[in-house]
């Protein structure tokens, strides 16, 4: 699929959105001066080292590229449709998704590292169900922000999320960058307002293949015991925005799913979680 299309298809996305070739160029000059003191396996190339230094990059500054393409994501989510003739980003989010994948730690390496997240207006209801998403790709931190009951804290544990410190030149802090595809177990602790989210190490993912009208296939992510489904072409977009619990589809019923071991046993307490802020638990792509 990529030799033959996503050169082209960025070609023609870049010269179509001036801000994506402005960042890419930026971001590959920068790749260029870096790239020699991160560690990538033979299979990475360019174009998907390119990709996460520019999504890291203009997500530390939050710049208005990353907010044209976080909100790009959540459209495109809505329907098969709206990700083949209004999203502006397929060949880069190709890119950076297949960044992350072939940076990978194994689960139990990246889940027993917390990483957390801050974000204002997030809120929460107990219900039924307990598995959720980030809605956008995520940067989370190893320092824990001090407690604060405007803004609630996120603790994670992931078992998909990528180092990515060295992107920006500076080790002194752990940094991960979280795909929006990854499913988590979301659980209350304590009596402040923070709440816990366990990687079930399973992702749940829409859209990389239905440019091309890929058919549902499991595929090998080269991890043990991991696979992907490439989305049929009569997807079903589930949604979490509901205030009400709401499932996030397991994979035998979602039109794409990739999984591994689950490092926690079935929990029957649940949260349901209501989002407005801009890091919001959701399904998008």
């Amino acid at each position: 699929m990529e030799m033959k299309y996503i050169q082209q298809l960025f070609k023609e996305e870049s010269a179509s959105h001036r801000l994506l070739e402005t960042v890419w160029d930026n971001a590959g000059i920068l790749w260029d001066a870096r790239k020699a003191q991160i560690p990538v396996p033979l299979t990475f190339k360019n174009s998907y080292g390119i990709a996460l230094m520019a999504f890291v990059t203009e997500a530390r500054e939050q710049t208005p590229f990353y907010h044209t393409f976080n909100r790009a994501v959540k459209m495109a989510g809505h329907s098969r449709k709206s990700y083949i003739y209004d999203f502006p980003f397929k060949a880069f989010h190709f890119y950076l998704t297949r960044a992350l994948h072939l940076l990978r730690r194994p689960c139990g390496d990246s889940y027993k590292d917390v990483v957390y997240l801050t974000s204002p207006g997030i809120s929460f209801n107990f219900g039924e169900k307990n598995l959720a998403r980030l809605g956008n790709f995520t940067l989370a931190y190893s320092a824990k922000p001090p407690i604060d009951n405007n803004q609630p804290v996120l603790t994670i544990h992931t078992c998909f999320g990528v180092p990515v410190e060295r992107f920006f030149g500076n080790e002194s802090e752990r940094v991960v960058l979280i795909p929006l595809s990854e499913v988590f177990h979301v659980s209350q602790e304590g009596t402040d307002k923070g709440l816990t989210l366990h990687s079930i190490n399973k992702t749940c993912s829409y859209y990389d293949c239905a440019f091309l009208g890929g058919r549902k296939r499991l595929e090998s992510t080269g991890i043990p015991g991991g696979g992907y489904l490439v989305p049929q072409s009569d997807m079903t977009v589930f949604s979490l925005t509901a205030l009400g619990p709401v499932p996030v589809p397991g994979p035998k019923s979602h039109p794409s799913a990739s999984s591994g071991r689950m490092l926690l046993p079935p929990v029957t307490a649940s949260i349901a979680l209501i989002v407005t802020s801009a890091v919001s638990i959701s399904t998008a792509l």
